[in-house]
């Protein structure tokens, strides 16, 4: 099952090569004649892996040709990439003078023993490739020139939905059981214990979700907490996820009865319900030691703990009032399923079809994840929708059955084997065996994901189209995988984008089964030599070790260091000249930034933690990047010079705007892919409407928030009218969803840059304003904050955006479910409305600090279901219903 992996990594040296011809590397270094012939014989190898494809062999002697071939192919692509890198850094630094540390770090100061150097090493990897060609013909393997992959795109392949949103099938009854031992037990025991038991994939962890939101437990337990357990079990481990479950907050503890006191101090008169999923472990002292801890931070009498587990020896050691064991789904429930994952319910039955339905049902035995799986990969595209060609697709299903062995002892990965097999591009098994680098029940963030991909090629910048780059390619490819439901657990923010997910365990095992063994690791000070030379893929939190990092991983793409106290970078971060994505997020202290990290000029992702003092001076080097996320740095004056090079930015925290040349806001001008949050600080600075249409707000369509911060100081006098010019001239694209506006000085806000689809309004401290901005007859606006407005007087239809005299804009603020004033001292008046189309979906009103404010518009007694928040209003008389 491994074979295709290899093929797709001489595919990918393949594309690196194609790129340098356009880019001519091989004629600047001279060195035609031997990419030339490297070329040759990786293409003569991928012919021989197209043998093995097509033979599906699966002996161990071709495994380990396959597995040599690619150690060789390897040491090809990191030759290339550093061809790519010296062109590149040559690149960047020929407009001026070579610093000392460039030159200390540079491949070589002479470019003829540069290109000699590496000249004689592509010859070196060319006869490697040569005598492993020629190892072949003696395992029984030969060249098959003719089979040769069709480029497809996913446009071509894609289902007529992207996304499918699974029903629980055939666990009605189950359920309703579950739920009603779940109340009667907690009613009758001071705290206890059910499990429920299954094999992998049955739906155990399915089961328990639906009872752990139902609403009656929700209304029965004064907690609910989820701990997903897994491998291995660490009781503090468990104990502060409680915590963080029962509090939303982390203890920052690591003594148990430190721990336990904070747990009975949040307990205090409250009984929870408790699931733990997924638990492996049958050792009986650890449980002991859990449940001892359990009873320690009962509230009060009636808690009630859930177990879903594999193994009904851990069912019996947990002392449970009742072990449910999970049913297989009936045939017909399973066949349900699997019309629904295969996109064919409007599929009439008839003989062949009840056929191939007796053939299926038999295959999945029950088992709920195989049915969707099974589905997922056999799904009713959308092409053939367009031929109504059921014949093709009942073929195709009953090809894929029968190579569901017989004889496989586990017929469910073999199932799961074949869904992954039949992916119809090697680029998506490659991202799908990429997952096994991460340990199981890992919960998974998409973004993060798909910039490590890029990290390790398997998505090409040659492969970018007009308004696609290759995070948008990225996205494809997971919402792929998703369909076919090799994901699962997906947890989407307020604009139903997908923020996290998770895979099965199931799922797990075939990705690690099917994996190139590169494997990340925690912690890598056992590996040397060539074992860690391989390694691409890397999350490192050995504080003590760290700088061996460097020293041995050298053909790292994917980088974390994890909760380190770092003073400075690691010390030779800078040999590190294949990386694409480096994540020092969660390092707490990082002084004095290296400027040598401005020499990782291959660089895509960089995130930094929490930084003491300015952004390297010279970041506008590294011209790869893609994504550059940072915390806020403490009275950062503005950014470093010439940030407008990296032409490639989506990712940007934040920009602070500066007076010195290269560091105006006209830098943003050229950042035209920058999506998602941006933040702008110091816009005092700015001077003119002309300077801020520099940043080109306007044709920045994938924005989706931004904040305008003015920092004022008390007893400068500042121009009233520029701050108005200012903000027109960052007037954003209409695309824009949430808007926050800080410490404006003006006396107006302009109308104009209140967009349409805003979804999302803050404003704060805009304190010399004295009227609001017309807001009312935004359709889509549906939470708006107004705080320290504090020269505002009056509220009326200046604000809604209503004419009295006139029919039209009869209504305002269709959407708007939640409004927020706080602090507005001067606010006397509240007009009364002049239409009963006010407000017509709010839920929430909070009005707090108006301290001159005497009533609400009665208006508001037409808004149903509305809960007030009124605080600090001490002349304010509510004039509304309860």
């Amino acid at each position: 099952m491994a074979e295709f992996l290899w093929t797709f990594a001489v595919q990918e040296v393949l594309k690196k090569i194609v790129k340098f011809g356009a880019e001519q590397i091989g004629l600047a270094w001279g060195l035609e004649k031997e990419v030339s012939q490297l070329r040759n014989w990786l293409l003569k190898a991928e012919t021989i892996l197209a043998d093995i494809n097509k033979k599906k062999l699966h002996i161990a002697s071709v495994r380990l040709w396959v597995e040599d071939l690619q150690d060789i192919v390897y040491e090809a692509d990191d030759l290339l990439d550093e061809l790519v890198y010296e062109h590149l850094r040559r690149a960047v630094e020929q407009t001026g003078k070579l610093r000392e540390v460039c030159d200390s770090i540079s491949l070589s100061k002479n470019p003829f023993l540069f290109r000699r150097k590496k000249a004689k090493q592509m010859k070196n990897i060319t006869q490697a490739l040569y005598k492993h060609y020629c190892e072949a013909s003696p395992l029984g393997l030969v060249s098959d020139e003719s089979a040769t992959e069709t480029e497809v795109t996913l446009a071509q392949i894609r289902e007529t939905t992207s996304i499918l949103d699974f029903k629980v099938r055939g666990r009605e009854a189950e359920f309703q059981e579950i739920l009603k031992l779940v109340i009667e037990s907690s009613n009758e025991h001071e705290m206890s214990v059910i499990s429920i038991v299954g094999m992998g994939g049955l739906g155990k962890t399915t089961l328990a979700k639906m009872v752990f939101n139902h609403d009656a437990i929700k209304g029965h337990f004064d907690k609910t907490i989820w701990v997903c357990v897994s491998k291995p079990f660490i009781v503090m481990k468990i104990l502060e996820a409680i915590f963080q479950g029962s509090t939303n907050t982390c203890s920052g503890l690591n003594s148990k009865e430190a721990l336990l006191k904070r747990l009975r101090e949040a307990m205090q008169g409250k009984r929870y319900f408790l699931v733990l999923d997924d638990v492996w472990d049958k050792d009986n002292g650890l449980w002991d030691e859990l449940s001892g801890c359990l009873k320690q931070i009962n509230g009060k009498s009636g808690n009630c703990v859930m177990v879903t587990t594999r193994s009904v020896e851990v069912a019996t050691m947990v002392n449970t009032v009742s072990v449910h064991h999970l049913k297989e789904l009936s045939d017909d429930q399973c066949w349900v399923l699997f019309k629904e994952s295969a996109n064919v319910n409007q599929l009439s039955m008839n003989s062949k079809i009840e056929i191939v339905k007796d053939l299926l049902v038999r295959k999945m035995g029950g088992v709920p994840l195989v049915a969707k799986v099974l589905g997922g990969a056999v799904k009713f595209e959308e092409v053939d929708f367009e031929k109504g060609d059921y014949e093709s697709w009942i073929t195709k299903v009953e090809s894929i059955a029968k190579n569901i062995l017989k004889e496989d002892r586990d017929f469910v990965l073999s199932i799961l084997k074949l869904s992954v097999d039949s992916l119809p591009l090697l680029v998506l098994k490659q991202c799908f065996a990429y997952c096994s680098n991460f340990p199981q029940d890992y919960d998974f963030k998409k973004d993060e994901l798909i910039q490590m991909w890029i990290a390790q090629g398997f998505i090409q910048s040659q492969q970018e189209r007009e308004n696609l780059v290759m995070e948008d390619i990225g996205e494809e490819y997971f919402n792929f995988l998703l369909s076919r439901s090799l994901f699962q657990d997906v947890i989407r923010d307020e604009n139903k984008r997908i923020i996290t997910f998770k895979m099965h365990d199931l799922m797990h095992d075939i990705a690690c089964a099917i994996s190139n063994n590169q494997n990340m690791v925690s912690n890598p000070n056992n590996l040397s030599g060539r074992s860690a030379g391989k390694l691409r893929t890397l999350v490192y939190r050995d504080e003590e070790n760290q700088y061996k990092v460097c020293d041995n991983f050298f053909r790292l793409r994917v980088l974390k260091q994890d909760k380190i106290w770092a003073n400075n970078l690691p010390y030779l971060l800078d040999k590190l000249i294949h990386l694409r994505y480096l994540d020092l997020s969660k390092c707490y202290i990082i002084k004095n930034l290296r400027e040598s990290l401005c020499l990782l000029y291959n660089l895509q992702t960089l995130k930094l933690g929490y930084i003491e003092s300015e952004l390297p001076e010279n970041l506008r080097k590294l011209v790869n990047l893609r994504h550059l996320e940072f915390y806020v740095v403490p009275g950062m004056k503005q950014m470093p010079s010439h940030m407008g090079n990296l032409i490639h930015l989506q990712t940007l925290s934040r920009f602070a705007v500066g007076f010195e040349k290269g560091c105006k806001i006209e830098e943003l001008g050229t950042l035209k892919n920058l999506k998602d949050e941006l933040i702008l600080t110091n816009l005092e600075k700015l001077k003119s409407k002309e300077e801020a249409m520099a940043a080109k707000l306007v044709e920045k369509k994938k924005l989706r928030r931004l904040l305008f911060r003015w920092t004022l100081f008390y007893g400068v006098e500042y121009d009233k009218h520029n701050f108005v010019q200012v903000l027109e001239g960052l007037q954003p694209h209409k695309n824009l969803q949430s808007l926050n506006i800080s410490g404006f000085g003006g006396e107006v806000l302009p109308n104009d840059i209140f967009v349409e689809n805003l979804v999302e309004i803050r404003l704060f401290d805009c304190s010399k304003c004295e009227v609001l901005p017309m807001l009312g007859q935004l359709a889509n606006l549906k939470k708006l904050e107004i705080t320290w407005m504090n020269n505002v007087r009056s509220i009326g239809n200046e604000f809604y955006g209503i004419d009295p005299n006139l029919q039209r804009n009869s209504f305002a603020f269709p959407q708007l479910e939640e409004l927020y004033i706080d602090g507005m001292k001067k606010l006397e008046q509240w007009d009364e409305f002049t239409t009963s189309n006010l407000f017509g979906s709010l839920k929430k009103l909070s009005v707090l600090g108006c301290d001159k404010l005497t009533k609400l518009p009665s208006g508001f007694e037409g808004c149903h279901s509305i809960e007030y928040v009124i605080e600090r209003c001490p002349n304010l008389m509510l004039n509304v219903q309860n």
